[in-house]
């Protein structure tokens, strides 16, 4: 491989991982045309803070445990992480190398296709690992308690550095594997889209698995305080630190090398030799196009079908399924590190279950943030058509919260049931994520009418106006942080005038602040639609 070959792809195949953060920099080009951007740069300094910034604020949430007592806790946020990362690296990946569209630059270029791919899969790297990062905080804690400092951190990334290979290949090919279902297909939107809400079930439906058998299966460390049971086969990252020479070592560390090499070959011998007329054929598919049947449908009915159908976004989905179930992800250590039993929960805590619900509601509000900007030009030609636009603008906001905020109440009503969490608690979460997705999808869809933006190429555009992510990053871990005070005081505070006392207070200023927040929003933005 030609590696200055692979450097200019990977600058080039940079600004398509991220292209709102490249309107940003063109029109900061624009404003300083004397002043020398180099636009790949500016990216790629964005996301490496952006990681910086998550991997240490995430690490210092993990600080708080002692892993060398804990080793059933390590290898279940090891496989976490990882299951996280698997998930969340989808997207940009497939965009990369889908989407881009760049194939037919490259035809009269005398560029391999494996030099294609391995530019295709650094450029991707920066959106695709935020999750896996915490993990190498976690093991430098555990290797720091257990070696020589050195020698802890030197092990730590070594480690992490395999645990990412692993996943990362198993990305590509998981990645690829979909396109050689999408050559065979001209429906690439509504299969991709459909394996991508597949990957994710998958996922949580995985976690929520593993955290119900944490739940009924707590065993006793080494210090006599109750850990989650060591998960086979990740364990070797926690023997190798102890004795790299051990049966458990042997067993379930040196096999994660044996592992990498087998991805390397399958990725080398399969996925980089069918690489590039993969890409022609997906680019050179032809739309069947298949007769309608003449049914009569009411004008309402046809609307709901085209609100719909802006919604056949692969990296939509993921986003708003990454989004909406992140509260899992952050607390299924924590139930299940205790002798957690959900049954013994008394119904008086309804309240509490209600703020809960709200929280996994503020994090779910994807679909009405984009939901203006998705009709592109079909907006504009739709406010020209002899009807009610502001009624069309009202149903489409609708259609748009009833998905997003059903989604997340069908899974933790579920994960509720299946815990074996009372009748009215799980109603109450309902509730309060209904409740809140509806108050702030209201203002997001307000601000999605401030920033429209309907000549988008890439839904990342849309994700990412005004430093989106990195805003919700931040503010994701502030609120996280003063929901976990919220939620202890208000137990604290059950102790002290009752549970049923609390929960009537929190729904009470629960009622007040929506009411208050919906006559704003009504006054400021639908009176005036």
């Amino acid at each position: 491989m030609n590696w200055s070959t692979i450097w200019e792809l990977f600058k080039v195949n940079v600004l398509y991982s991220n292209p709102q953060n490249l309107v940003n920099i063109r029109n900061k080009q624009a404003k300083n045309p004397k002043k020398k951007i180099q636009a790949y740069k500016s990216i790629l300094t964005q996301q490496l803070l952006a990681l910086f910034f998550f991997g240490v604020t995430y690490s210092a949430i993990l600080a708080i445990y002692d892993y060398s007592k804990f080793p059933g806790m390590f290898t279940t946020y090891i496989l976490m992480f990882m299951a996280l990362t698997l998930v969340s690296a989808f997207p940009p990946m497939f965009t990369v190398f889908y989407d881009s569209q760049d194939t037919k630059l490259y035809l009269p270029l005398p560029i391999k296709a494996g030099e294609i791919l391995v530019a295709k899969i650094l450029a991707s790297l920066g959106m695709a690992i935020p999750y896996i990062i915490p993990a190498l905080g976690l093991m430098i804690f555990l290797y720091l308690r257990l070696m020589n400092p050195v020698f802890a951190v030197l092990l730590a990334f070594v480690n992490f550095l395999v645990i990412s290979l692993v996943t990362l290949s198993f990305s590509v090919i998981v990645v690829n594997r979909v396109g050689s279902i999408l050559v065979k297909s001209p429906h690439k939107k509504l299969i991709s889209t459909g394996l991508i809400g597949l990957s994710q079930l998958v996922a949580i439906v995985g976690l929520i698995l593993i955290n119900a058998s944490n739940s009924s299966n707590i065993e006793l460390s080494a210090s006599g305080l109750p850990d989650f049971p060591i998960m086979p086969f990740i364990s070797g990252f926690y023997d190798v630190a102890l004795n790299p020479f051990s049966l458990g070592s042997l067993l379930n560390y040196w096999t994660w090398y044996l592992l990498l090499v087998v991805l390397i070959i399958v990725i080398f011998k399969m996925v980089i030799p069918g690489y590039y007329g993969q890409l022609l054929e997906i680019d050179s598919s032809s739309t069947v196009i298949k007769k309608r049947q003449t049914k009569q449908h009411s004008q309402r009915q046809l609307w709901i079908r085209h609100h719909l159908s802006t919604l056949k976004i692969p990296t939509l989905w993921t986003t708003a399924l990454i989004t909406s179930n992140l509260f899992i992800f952050m607390m299924i250590g924590p139930i299940s590190a205790g002798n957690f039993k959900a049954h013994s929960i008394s119904p008086a805590y309804f309240g509490i279950a209600l703020t809960i619900g709200a929280a996994i509601g503020l994090m779910s509000t994807v679909f009405t943030s984009v939901g203006m900007s998705l009709e592109r030009e079909s907006f504009t030609f739709i406010k020209t058509l002899p009807m009610n636009f502001s009624q069309f603008l009202k149903e489409k906001f609708f259609i748009l919260y009833l998905i997003q905020a059903g989604i997340p109440a069908l899974i933790y009503a579920s994960l509720g049931a299946v815990l074996g969490f009372h009748f009215t608690l799980i109603i109450s979460l309902v509730i309060g994520i209904f409740l809140s997705s509806f108050i702030l999808g209201q203002f997001d869809y307000r601000r999605d009418q401030k920033n429209l933006m309907l000549n988008w190429q890439n839904i990342n555009q849309l994700l990412t106006r005004g430093n989106r992510q990195i805003w919700q990053m931040v503010i994701g871990i502030v609120f996280f942080l003063g929901f976990l005070a919220l939620i202890v005081g208000a137990i604290i505070l059950s102790f002290t005038i009752g549970a049923l006392n609390t929960s009537l207070l929190l729904l009470f200023l629960t009622l007040i602040i929506a009411s208050g927040l919906e006559i704003y929003i009504y006054n400021s933005f639908w009176k005036n639609l």
